[in-house]
Protein backbone atom coordinates (compact mmCIF):
# COMPACT_ATOMS: atom_id res chain seq x y z
CA UNK A 1 0.00 0.00 0.00
CA UNK A 2 1.37 3.16 -1.22
CA UNK A 3 2.31 5.71 1.84
CA UNK A 4 0.35 8.49 1.91
CA UNK A 5 2.25 12.22 1.74
CA UNK A 6 2.72 13.36 5.85
CA UNK A 7 -0.59 15.19 6.71
CA UNK A 8 -1.30 17.83 9.03
CA UNK A 9 -3.35 15.83 11.78
CA UNK A 10 -2.93 12.60 13.00
CA UNK A 11 -6.27 11.09 14.63
CA UNK A 12 -5.32 8.78 17.49
CA UNK A 13 -7.97 6.36 18.63
CA UNK A 14 -6.98 3.60 21.42
CA UNK A 15 -8.81 0.63 20.82
CA UNK A 16 -9.61 -2.03 23.54
CA UNK A 17 -12.99 -4.33 23.80
CA UNK A 18 -13.84 -1.46 21.24
CA UNK A 19 -14.79 -3.94 17.94
CA UNK A 20 -18.61 -2.77 18.70
CA UNK A 21 -18.31 0.98 18.42
CA UNK A 22 -15.05 1.38 16.27
CA UNK A 23 -16.60 1.72 12.97
CA UNK A 24 -18.92 4.59 14.17
CA UNK A 25 -15.62 6.14 15.52
CA UNK A 26 -13.97 5.48 11.78
CA UNK A 27 -16.75 6.38 10.05
CA UNK A 28 -17.30 10.06 11.63
CA UNK A 29 -13.02 10.33 11.05
CA UNK A 30 -13.32 9.55 7.04
CA UNK A 31 -16.41 12.04 6.71
CA UNK A 32 -14.62 14.56 7.92
CA UNK A 33 -14.95 18.11 5.45
CA UNK A 34 -10.82 18.65 5.97
CA UNK A 35 -9.18 15.45 4.83
CA UNK A 36 -6.11 15.96 5.12
CA UNK A 37 -4.99 13.65 8.30
CA UNK A 38 -4.36 9.91 9.20
CA UNK A 39 -6.19 7.97 11.24
CA UNK A 40 -4.22 6.11 13.69
CA UNK A 41 -5.90 3.09 15.56
CA UNK A 42 -4.23 1.17 18.43
CA UNK A 43 -5.24 -1.93 19.69
CA UNK A 44 -4.02 -2.19 23.10
CA UNK A 45 -3.87 -6.06 23.55
CA UNK A 46 -7.34 -5.87 23.41
CA UNK A 47 -9.52 -9.73 23.92
CA UNK A 48 -11.44 -8.48 20.98
CA UNK A 49 -8.31 -8.02 18.57
CA UNK A 50 -10.03 -10.25 15.63
CA UNK A 51 -13.21 -8.94 15.77
CA UNK A 52 -11.57 -5.09 15.10
CA UNK A 53 -9.48 -6.40 12.62
CA UNK A 54 -12.36 -7.76 10.69
CA UNK A 55 -13.62 -4.58 10.74
CA UNK A 56 -10.32 -2.49 10.48
CA UNK A 57 -9.80 -5.20 7.52
CA UNK A 58 -13.40 -3.62 5.24
CA UNK A 59 -11.44 0.40 4.65
CA UNK A 60 -9.33 0.44 1.54
CA UNK A 61 -9.01 4.28 2.91
CA UNK A 62 -4.94 4.24 2.99
CA UNK A 63 -5.08 7.19 5.48
CA UNK A 64 -5.98 4.45 8.02
CA UNK A 65 -3.05 3.14 9.62
CA UNK A 66 -3.28 0.25 12.73
CA UNK A 67 -0.98 -0.55 15.69
CA UNK A 68 -1.00 -3.66 18.05
CA UNK A 69 0.82 -3.30 21.05
CA UNK A 70 0.61 -5.64 24.63
CA UNK A 71 -2.24 -3.93 27.17
CA UNK A 72 -0.59 -1.27 28.50
CA UNK A 73 -3.74 0.93 29.42
CA UNK A 74 -5.10 4.27 27.86
CA UNK A 75 -2.17 6.50 28.49
CA UNK A 76 0.11 3.93 26.92
CA UNK A 77 -2.24 3.31 23.85
CA UNK A 78 -2.16 7.38 22.83
CA UNK A 79 1.77 7.47 23.57
CA UNK A 80 2.34 4.51 20.77
CA UNK A 81 0.03 6.69 18.89
CA UNK A 82 1.71 9.92 19.29
CA UNK A 83 5.10 8.13 18.58
CA UNK A 84 3.93 6.55 15.00
CA UNK A 85 2.05 10.13 13.87
CA UNK A 86 2.82 12.12 11.24
CA UNK A 87 0.93 15.08 11.92
CA UNK A 88 1.69 18.84 13.51
CA UNK A 89 -1.23 18.50 15.47
CA UNK A 90 -2.81 15.02 17.09
CA UNK A 91 -6.39 14.65 17.41
CA UNK A 92 -8.12 12.46 19.98
CA UNK A 93 -10.98 9.84 19.55
CA UNK A 94 -12.04 7.36 22.38
CA UNK A 95 -13.67 4.76 20.01
CA UNK A 96 -17.11 4.93 21.56
CA UNK A 97 -17.26 8.44 20.48
CA UNK A 98 -17.47 10.37 17.29
CA UNK A 99 -16.73 13.39 15.69
CA UNK A 100 -19.08 15.73 13.71
CA UNK A 101 -18.29 16.69 10.23
CA UNK A 102 -16.75 19.67 11.07
CA UNK A 103 -14.75 18.75 13.63
CA UNK A 104 -11.19 18.89 12.39
CA UNK A 105 -11.94 22.35 9.92
CA UNK A 106 -13.22 24.27 12.99
CA UNK A 107 -10.73 22.99 15.47
CA UNK A 108 -8.09 24.02 12.91
CA UNK A 109 -9.87 27.21 11.67
CA UNK A 110 -9.24 28.29 15.35
CA UNK A 111 -5.65 27.14 16.34
CA UNK A 112 -4.54 28.74 12.94
CA UNK A 113 -6.15 31.73 14.40
CA UNK A 114 -4.04 31.48 17.88
CA UNK A 115 -0.44 30.63 16.20
CA UNK A 116 0.93 30.53 20.06
CA UNK A 117 -1.69 27.93 21.36
CA UNK A 118 -0.68 24.17 21.92
CA UNK A 119 -4.29 22.98 22.00
CA UNK A 120 -7.60 23.62 21.38
CA UNK A 121 -10.84 20.63 22.43
CA UNK A 122 -14.12 21.57 21.75
CA UNK A 123 -18.54 21.46 23.13
CA UNK A 124 -19.78 18.02 22.42
CA UNK A 125 -23.02 16.27 22.67
CA UNK A 126 -24.02 13.64 25.33
CA UNK A 127 -25.20 10.36 24.15
CA UNK A 128 -25.61 6.91 25.77
CA UNK A 129 -26.55 5.24 28.91
CA UNK A 130 -26.94 8.52 30.93
CA UNK A 131 -30.28 10.73 31.64
CA UNK A 132 -28.43 13.47 30.39
CA UNK A 133 -28.55 11.97 26.90
CA UNK A 134 -28.68 15.06 23.89
CA UNK A 135 -27.46 17.50 26.78
CA UNK A 136 -24.59 20.06 25.41
CA UNK A 137 -21.38 19.05 27.50
CA UNK A 138 -20.79 22.39 28.55
CA UNK A 139 -24.65 22.59 30.45
CA UNK A 140 -23.20 20.01 32.91
CA UNK A 141 -21.67 21.98 35.62
CA UNK A 142 -17.67 21.96 36.03
CA UNK A 143 -17.62 21.73 31.71
CA UNK A 144 -17.51 25.30 31.32
CA UNK A 145 -16.50 26.91 27.95
CA UNK A 146 -14.76 29.71 30.12
CA UNK A 147 -10.72 30.58 29.74
CA UNK A 148 -8.45 27.50 30.37
CA UNK A 149 -6.24 28.85 32.73
CA UNK A 150 -4.26 27.28 35.11
CA UNK A 151 -6.48 28.82 38.13
CA UNK A 152 -9.77 27.51 36.05
CA UNK A 153 -8.11 24.49 35.62
CA UNK A 154 -6.84 23.71 39.41
CA UNK A 155 -10.96 25.00 40.47
CA UNK A 156 -12.60 22.55 37.72
CA UNK A 157 -14.32 25.61 36.44
CA UNK A 158 -12.57 24.41 32.61
CA UNK A 159 -12.89 20.93 32.51
CA UNK A 160 -13.87 19.95 28.96
CA UNK A 161 -10.69 17.34 28.11
CA UNK A 162 -12.78 15.37 25.33
CA UNK A 163 -11.50 14.89 21.72
CA UNK A 164 -8.38 17.47 21.76
CA UNK A 165 -6.59 18.92 19.41
CA UNK A 166 -2.69 19.42 20.40
CA UNK A 167 0.15 20.21 19.11
CA UNK A 168 2.52 17.04 18.81
CA UNK A 169 5.43 19.05 19.63
CA UNK A 170 3.97 20.46 22.40
CA UNK A 171 2.97 17.04 24.18
CA UNK A 172 6.58 15.49 23.18
CA UNK A 173 8.18 18.33 24.94
CA UNK A 174 6.20 17.25 28.36
CA UNK A 175 7.02 13.70 27.79
CA UNK A 176 3.31 12.84 26.66
CA UNK A 177 0.54 10.96 28.92
CA UNK A 178 1.61 9.62 32.54
CA UNK A 179 1.65 5.77 31.74
CA UNK A 180 1.04 5.32 35.55
CA UNK A 181 -2.20 6.82 35.47
CA UNK A 182 -4.84 4.47 34.65
CA UNK A 183 -7.76 7.12 35.20
CA UNK A 184 -7.43 11.33 34.70
CA UNK A 185 -4.37 10.57 32.63
CA UNK A 186 -6.10 13.51 29.84
CA UNK A 187 -6.39 16.07 33.04
CA UNK A 188 -3.16 15.48 34.06
CA UNK A 189 -1.82 15.96 30.55
CA UNK A 190 -3.37 19.60 30.14
CA UNK A 191 -2.50 20.05 33.45
CA UNK A 192 1.00 19.82 33.01
CA UNK A 193 0.95 21.80 29.69
CA UNK A 194 -0.33 24.78 31.17
CA UNK A 195 1.93 24.16 34.19
CA UNK A 196 4.81 24.24 31.06
CA UNK A 197 3.13 27.43 29.94
CA UNK A 198 1.36 26.76 27.25
CA UNK A 199 -1.99 27.96 25.92
CA UNK A 200 -5.20 26.09 25.64
CA UNK A 201 -8.13 27.15 23.66
CA UNK A 202 -11.87 26.16 24.03
CA UNK A 203 -14.21 26.07 21.18
CA UNK A 204 -17.79 26.87 21.46
CA UNK A 205 -18.72 24.43 18.38
CA UNK A 206 -20.13 21.44 19.72
CA UNK A 207 -18.02 19.17 17.46
CA UNK A 208 -18.35 15.97 19.08
CA UNK A 209 -20.93 13.05 20.33
CA UNK A 210 -19.39 11.61 24.09
CA UNK A 211 -20.91 8.27 24.82
CA UNK A 212 -22.14 7.80 28.28
CA UNK A 213 -21.48 3.85 29.33
CA UNK A 214 -22.05 2.31 32.75
CA UNK A 215 -19.26 0.16 32.07
CA UNK A 216 -16.85 3.32 31.02
CA UNK A 217 -13.48 4.09 33.12
CA UNK A 218 -15.50 6.94 34.21
CA UNK A 219 -18.05 5.75 35.10
CA UNK A 220 -17.07 4.96 38.75
CA UNK A 221 -16.89 8.76 40.76
CA UNK A 222 -15.44 7.10 43.88
CA UNK A 223 -11.98 5.79 41.89
CA UNK A 224 -12.44 9.24 39.32
CA UNK A 225 -11.92 11.32 42.47
CA UNK A 226 -9.45 9.89 43.75
CA UNK A 227 -7.47 9.18 40.46
CA UNK A 228 -7.84 13.20 40.41
CA UNK A 229 -6.56 13.40 44.11
CA UNK A 230 -3.72 11.25 43.02
CA UNK A 231 -3.09 13.36 39.93
CA UNK A 232 -3.36 16.65 42.04
CA UNK A 233 -0.57 14.88 44.63
CA UNK A 234 1.86 14.14 42.10
CA UNK A 235 2.04 17.69 40.96
CA UNK A 236 2.48 19.15 44.09
CA UNK A 237 6.01 20.17 43.13
CA UNK A 238 5.04 22.18 40.09
CA UNK A 239 2.12 23.33 41.57
CA UNK A 240 4.73 25.01 44.16
CA UNK A 241 6.65 26.89 41.47
CA UNK A 242 3.50 28.93 41.62
CA UNK A 243 2.55 30.32 45.36
CA UNK A 244 -0.61 32.09 44.29
CA UNK A 245 -2.07 28.58 43.36
CA UNK A 246 -1.21 26.94 46.59
CA UNK A 247 -4.91 27.54 48.80
CA UNK A 248 -6.88 27.24 45.67
CA UNK A 249 -4.61 23.52 45.41
CA UNK A 250 -5.45 22.45 48.75
CA UNK A 251 -8.87 23.26 48.78
CA UNK A 252 -9.16 21.41 45.47
CA UNK A 253 -7.97 18.10 47.09
CA UNK A 254 -10.14 18.82 50.02
CA UNK A 255 -12.76 19.03 47.52
CA UNK A 256 -11.81 15.54 46.19
CA UNK A 257 -11.14 13.86 49.08
CA UNK A 258 -14.80 14.94 50.46
CA UNK A 259 -16.68 13.52 47.45
CA UNK A 260 -15.13 10.16 48.05
CA UNK A 261 -16.46 10.40 51.49
CA UNK A 262 -19.80 11.77 50.84
CA UNK A 263 -19.66 8.92 48.03
CA UNK A 264 -18.68 6.13 50.37
CA UNK A 265 -21.34 7.55 53.08
CA UNK A 266 -23.95 6.96 50.35
CA UNK A 267 -22.72 3.63 49.51
CA UNK A 268 -22.95 2.24 52.83
CA UNK A 269 -26.42 3.70 53.57
CA UNK A 270 -27.61 1.72 50.82
CA UNK A 271 -26.01 -1.10 51.94
CA UNK A 272 -27.57 -0.57 55.33
CA UNK A 273 -24.25 -0.06 57.17
CA UNK A 274 -25.39 2.56 59.63
CA UNK A 275 -22.31 3.04 61.48
CA UNK A 276 -20.08 2.91 58.52
CA UNK A 277 -22.33 5.90 56.58
CA UNK A 278 -22.30 8.11 59.73
CA UNK A 279 -18.55 7.93 59.85
CA UNK A 280 -18.24 8.63 56.17
CA UNK A 281 -20.93 11.55 56.48
CA UNK A 282 -18.72 12.89 59.67
CA UNK A 283 -15.35 12.85 57.53
CA UNK A 284 -17.50 14.55 54.57
CA UNK A 285 -18.20 17.17 57.27
CA UNK A 286 -15.04 17.89 58.61
CA UNK A 287 -13.90 18.57 54.93
CA UNK A 288 -16.88 20.69 53.83
CA UNK A 289 -19.65 21.53 56.45
CA UNK A 290 -22.94 21.19 55.11
CA UNK A 291 -26.26 21.09 57.11
CA UNK A 292 -27.66 18.97 55.01
CA UNK A 293 -25.36 16.35 56.23
CA UNK A 294 -25.76 17.80 59.77
CA UNK A 295 -29.31 17.00 59.00
CA UNK A 296 -28.64 13.57 57.54
CA UNK A 297 -26.32 12.46 60.58
CA UNK A 298 -29.14 13.83 63.37
CA UNK A 299 -31.76 11.68 60.80
CA UNK A 300 -29.38 8.86 60.67
CA UNK A 301 -28.92 8.38 64.34
CA UNK A 302 -32.55 8.55 65.17
CA UNK A 303 -33.83 6.71 62.33
CA UNK A 304 -31.26 5.51 59.33
CA UNK A 305 -33.91 3.86 57.27
CA UNK A 306 -34.99 7.47 57.31
CA UNK A 307 -31.87 8.74 56.35
CA UNK A 308 -31.62 6.16 53.36
CA UNK A 309 -35.55 7.00 52.45
CA UNK A 310 -35.01 10.37 51.85
CA UNK A 311 -31.72 9.48 50.23
CA UNK A 312 -33.63 7.82 47.60
CA UNK A 313 -36.52 10.78 47.12
CA UNK A 314 -34.04 12.95 46.58
CA UNK A 315 -32.22 10.83 44.26
CA UNK A 316 -35.08 10.64 41.92
CA UNK A 317 -35.90 14.38 42.21
CA UNK A 318 -32.14 14.84 40.37
CA UNK A 319 -32.65 12.33 37.81
CA UNK A 320 -36.11 14.28 37.03
CA UNK A 321 -34.13 17.03 37.20
CA UNK A 322 -31.66 16.45 34.26
CA UNK A 323 -34.15 15.19 31.81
Amino acid sequence: MEEMAQPLVSAIIPAYNAAGYIREALDSIFAQSFPDFEAIVVNDGSPDGGALESVLASYSDTRLRYLRKTNGGLSSARNAGIAAARGKWVAFLDADDIWLPNYLNSQLVLLGREPDAAAAFPDGFIFGDTPLSGKRLSAIPGHQLGPVTLTDVVMGRSNLNYCCTVKRASIERIGGFDESLKRTEDHDLYLRLLLAGERILVNPEPLFRYRRRNDSLSADGVAMARAALEVFEKLDSQFARHPGLSRLVQDRRNGFRADIEFALAREALLQMRWRAAREHWRAYQRLRPSWKVAAALGISRISPRSALALMKLNDRFRRAALR
